[in-house]
């Protein structure tokens, strides 16, 4: 039986282009600290996995400072450091990194290094096996794609009521069985560290919630309805996909780990933190905002890396007869996108469109073997 798709299979560009990522890691880095500090005697050797680590830009800067406070705490001490994500991972870039000249493999004390090309949404490693586990920007991408009546959007906050009902209660199971599978792997004290796109409730907005929002959201919404008037997307196509992401507001958060707990998730909350910037403060290029075709070229390239393998599976291959065409059709589909965005910084103080960085970060602690 053919394994079914991944809501992420296929990313391309990511490392090179996940800026905001890198931004929210660096921003967590006294707490990825405190928690190495709490967590370095729980196994004879300490272990830290990291889930969606990518090719592994972002994990290096999240696992590097866990190693560092356990081999301080006790230099002569093996640690292990896992990396885990979906088989098409570019696991050549993470070795690359890994074992590199800036990576962690450096003696004379290297560490065990363990990659599992893995779905999350499984149990990955042994019961009890792990000290510290964290997953950044990894957790607001559901298990599957999805398909859902959605004229006028490709985000979930404005679809249509029934279709958002769904696609929570979606989220919120997958959000749960995450949790639940990272504390069956971790030793009792063990921490999980999960720090990812949020909302935050607003009873002005069609669905009672505002999410972390990018410009690439509306911008690719315009883009995909632009071409679907020249007739080069089909309008059914269009109105029935949904990038399939979903950011929790503290409360769901809160909802689904309670799901588990009352199911015999052995856990408790220690930290649950929405926090949120408006603006310039939450765009990691907002410096590049007074050369407009930089920022415009940077921003496309964040659309291409986290959005690609979505629109080519399903807007711009079905509409399309050959490969070759579907790749002219996505090019065509980024220029359009990126003169888009280029125009709107252009207008200064009256864009249309502005970011707005709502992080969710979650502490967990295993409080007992279940």
């Amino acid at each position: 039986m053919m394994e079914p798709a991944r809501a992420t299979h296929g990313m391309i560009d990511y490392d090179l282009n996940s800026v905001d990522q890198i931004k929210n890691i660096e921003d967590h880095e006294t707490l990825i600290r405190e928690y190495a500090g709490r967590t370095h005697s729980l196994n004879e050797v300490p272990a830290i996995a990291d889930f969606g680590c990518g090719p592994g830009m972002g994990s290096l800067r999240t696992v590097r400072p866990v190693i560092d406070v356990w081999r301080k705490s006790v230099p002569k001490r093996r640690v292990s450091a896992c990396f885990a994500d979906l088989p098409g991972n570019d696991w050549s870039a993470l070795r690359s990194r890994l074992f590199g000249q800036e990576g962690i493999y450096s003696k004379p004390n290297p560490p065990q290094v363990q990659l599992v090309a893995r779905d999350f949404y499984k149990e990955i490693f042994p019961k009890s096996s792990l000290s510290l586990s964290t997953a950044f920007y990894a957790t607001h991408w559901l298990s599957r794609p999805v398909t859902a009546l959605s004229p006028g959007t490709l985000w979930f906050d404005e679809l249509p009521a029934p279709a958002y009902a769904v696609l929570r209660q979606k989220a919120l199971n997958d959000f749960a069985l995450f949790v639940k599978n990272r504390m069956h792997e971790l030793a009792t004290g063990g921490r999980l560290i999960v720090s990812t796109m949020g909302s935050t409730v607003d009873k002005n907005t069609r669905n009672g919630v505002a999410p972390s929002r990018s410009i690439l959201m509306p911008f690719a919404t315009e883009t995909a309805y632009a071409m679907v008037k020249d007739g080069l997307l089909e309008r059914s196509l269009v109105d029935n996909f949904v990038v399939a992401v979903w950011f929790l507001t503290a409360d769901d958060a809160r909802l689904a780990i309670h799901q588990t707990i009352s199911q015999g998730t052995a856990c408790e909350v220690e930290c649950l933190d929405i926090k949120s910037s408006d603006d310039q403060e939450a765009d990691p290029l907002g410096g590049l905002l007074m050369t407009p075709h930089l920022y415009a070229r940077k921003k496309t390239k964040a659309a291409r890396a986290v959005l690609h393998s979505a629109l080519k599976t399903h807007l711009f291959g079905p509409s399309c007869d050959t490969p070759l065409q579907a790749a002219q059709l996505a090019e065509n589909f980024y220029e359009r996108m990126e003169r888009a965005i280029w125009a709107d910084v252009c207008r200064g103080p009256n864009r249309r469109h502005l970011e707005k960085k709502t992080i969710l970060t979650v502490v967990l602690k295993k409080t007992e073997h279940s």
